[in-house]
């Protein structure tokens, strides 16, 4: 009678099939390594993004997902219509990278972005949308944050005063509450004037809203703060998010429990955020010098965007402006 199949085996590697457990254990081994593969070969931003937690606010336009921020871009106003992005107290303690004013064109909008041309002479800031002081954790974060899809034409009045100050205040609130979200964009009404080639819209006013979704105290600021000068305090512009949600015609914090969003979207609660005492239009004294209050900077950043100090032999001796030491490329002359 001839030798089966399963004799044979038996004989051939008997050590094998007498240790069940070997084999099971073998047989984990090769799965776990599978496992770690896949998991080494998956683009990191797949997984561990975390800009849209809270919500896609609205999809009419092109959605773009990059490291440090999300955004929808809109062609027609050629910018961003919101920009979402979470901010941790690691990412604003871990500065990695320096600010270089890369400011260039998106090469990933498919109908073409906005471009320098679009703001030169324009008397209007290249304002930020999501900061580039929110993204110094990550080098590519900050370059990223330069692309002229990141930008919205502001008042040099409002960029460089309480909008800049409230950036930094966010920075602190994130240092306290560990995480925080935000939500940035502008508000457009109709008659809107445009700027540059490409009509670039300049918008009327700008939002903001901060999220901290974390207890124990969950709560949520929002601002609507027009695009000049501003003439009031910064608290007078809190509103309620269900106001931005009226005057944008976009829904926020859709992917939160509806009785959270119902909430948080419906309070305005000035007491649990403690906002910065400054006046209104006016740069924070206890984090500007002095002439730096007073002139709007003292460093004088050239057409160029070179920066010179007071002791250089091109300050304010060439086309430019003032300004403050984190901005422009410091001068080989006289260092910046």
């Amino acid at each position: 009678m001839g030798e089966s199949v399963a004799d044979l085996t038996w004989r051939l590697n008997p050590p094998l099939l007498q240790s069940g457990t070997n084999m099971r254990n073998r047989m984990k081994n090769r799965y776990l390594s599978r496992f770690i593969l896949w998991l080494l070969l998956i683009p990191f931003s797949s997984w561990a993004n975390d800009n849209l937690d809270l919500g896609i606010p609205a999809r009419d336009g092109q959605l773009v997902n990059r490291t440090g921020y999300a955004f929808l871009y809109s062609e027609k106003h050629e910018q961003p219509l919101w920009v979402s992005y979470k901010l941790t107290k690691a990412e604003v303690q871990n500065k990695v990278a320096k600010r270089k004013d890369n400011f260039r064109l998106d090469p990933v909008i498919k109908t073409g972005s906005a471009i320098l041309a679009d703001y030169k002479g324009s008397g209007y800031d290249r304002g930020h949308l999501a900061p580039a002081g929110d993204m110094a954790w990550s080098k590519e974060a900050m370059s990223d944050s330069f692309f002229l899809t990141n930008m919205s034409p502001q008042v040099p009045g409002l960029n460089r005063g309480m909008w800049r100050i409230l950036e930094e205040q966010i920075r602190q609130w994130a240092l306290k509450e560990q995480e925080l979200y935000v939500i940035t964009g502008p508000i457009i009404r109709p008659n809107y004037k445009t700027i540059g080639p490409n009509k670039v819209t300049v918008p009327q006013w700008y939002y903001k809203i901060i999220v901290d979704y974390h207890q124990p105290e969950i709560k949520a600021l929002a601002f609507m703060i027009p695009n000049r000068k501003p003439q009031k305090s910064l608290q007078s512009f809190v509103v309620s998010i269900d106001k931005l949600e009226e005057v944008t015609q976009l829904d926020f914090l859709n992917l939160l429990p509806k009785k959270v969003q119902v909430q948080l979207e419906a309070k305005v609660n000035l007491s649990q955020w403690k906002l910065p005492a400054t006046k209104a239009g006016q740069p924070d004294k206890s984090k500007v010098s002095k002439s730096e209050a007073e002139t709007g900077g003292k460093y004088w950043i050239s057409s160029t965007n070179k920066r010179h100090n007071s002791t250089c032999r091109y300050y304010q001796k060439s086309k430019g402006r003032l300004g403050n030491k984190d901005e422009g490329v410091a001068c080989k002359v006289c260092g910046g």
